[in-house]
């Protein structure tokens, strides 16, 4: 955290958390793509840049439990 309370990674562009989001689902790191989806729709990206972030972020909201049902 930084010393106003904000989280560090709130200070990093959009599209390094959609690249590091795209990465962590790939690597079916659900919980860190989230966390990284999360950030990236809600900072400035291209209009279709940012309904990909969305599509990954419900992906990852929707694999996350079940990859840890099924194993």
């Amino acid at each position: 955290l930084c010393a106003d309370g904000r989280h560090e990674d709130d200070e990093l562009p959009g599209w390094y958390h959609y690249g590091m989001g795209r990465a962590h689902y790939h690597l079916h790191d659900y919980v860190n793509a989230r966390r990284h989806m999360r950030r990236a729709v809600r900072n400035r990206l291209p209009p279709s840049v940012w309904i990909i972030a969305l599509i990954t972020l419900g992906e990852s909201l929707i694999r996350g439990p079940v990859a840890r049902l099924a194993g």
